[in-house]
């Protein structure tokens, strides 16, 4: 940890404060570093602790020796989810009381994608104890706790300690991949996040319709390194007489399945469409060398029979 002074001069805007949400999504990887050293400055400076990366490895340890007895592989450790944590226990220990989000603190996933995690799923465990000696105790017997920790999906995980008064502040999180997941997932992924779009205007959620075709239109643009792709009409063999030709069709990219193009904020805030079909396929390209996921939505007005 370099000294605090030094941290100062490396310190963004400071009217741009922790709490602010629209400071928290400019972020890049560089400036959440930062952030992190600016929040540790100012607990230094109330004449609290900094956080204890020591016994941060031995909870993380801990951690470990409870999934293997229990038959699960040990976590991996990664430091980069060991900086999403410190984000959260700073605030676990100024509030004193174990939350999922303080105030406008960006939640867990949030948090992670900050930290350049690509998490495609995560959980998180917060524990106040006097000591690291009850460390294990709470992990076997507190349910919320043991039921994250041993669930069998998470493989990376990062810890964070700080010392607030009496008691030790700890938060960890466990993460799956995103590459760990099925399509099938990764496809629920991008229905959440489009439904979340939709609750957030306050219009009843689209019924999602399976249409396999789509991931094949997603492949396709993989193989052609293009986002043209053919929509497929979603009334074919449905609706003899369709309540409506409108549907829309929306090809993108995607590094993250729930960050998705500003392009579905139109047809996701359109209350005559009420049905949803998704189509996605990872792939490189000689644009995305690397790998991406390729995404293809339809939008369109769904009945639940043929109109006579």
């Amino acid at each position: 940890m370099p000294e605090p002074c030094s941290m100062w001069r490396s310190l963004p805007d400071l009217s741009c404060t922790a709490h602010s949400r629209r400071c928290w999504s400019a972020l890049t990887m560089k400036n959440a570093v930062i952030l992190v050293a600016m929040v540790m400055v100012s607990f230094f400076a109330w004449g609290q602790n900094l956080p204890d990366r020591e016994i941060a490895d031995k909870v993380f340890s801990m951690a470990n020796q409870v999934r293997v007895a229990a038959g699960l592989p040990a976590l991996k450790a990664d430091p980069r989810i060991n900086d999403a944590a410190t984000l959260h226990v700073v605030e676990f220990a100024k509030d004193g009381h174990p939350a999922d989000q303080y105030g406008d603190e960006p939640w867990l996933m949030e948090r992670l994608r900050m930290a350049e995690v690509r998490a495609g799923a995560a959980g998180e465990i917060l524990l106040s104890v006097p000591d690291v000696d009850h460390v294990p105790e709470q992990m076997k017997t507190a349910e919320p706790v043991r039921n994250t920790l041993l669930n069998p999906k998470f493989t990376l995980a990062g810890f964070a300690v700080l010392r607030g008064g009496p008691q030790l502040y700890i938060v960890g999180n466990l993460v799956q991949l995103l590459e760990d997941l099925s399509i099938e997932q990764v496809e629920d992924l991008v229905v959440d996040t489009v439904q979340h779009r939709r609750m957030a205007v306050k219009i009843m959620p689209f019924k999602v319709i399976p249409m396999h075709q789509l991931r094949e239109r997603a492949c396709g643009m993989v193989k052609k390194d293009s986002l043209k792709a053919t929509p497929v009409d979603p009334y074919l063999d449905k609706f003899p007489a369709p309540p409506s030709r409108d549907f829309r069709i929306l090809a993108f990219t995607a590094s993250d399945p729930r960050v998705l193009s500003d392009t579905i904020r139109g047809p996701a805030d359109d209350p005559k469409l009420n049905a949803l079909s998704v189509g996605v396929c990872f792939g490189s390209s000689k644009t995305y060398p690397t790998g991406t996921y390729w995404i293809v939505l339809e939008f369109y007005n769904f009945m639940s029979g043929p109109r006579e």
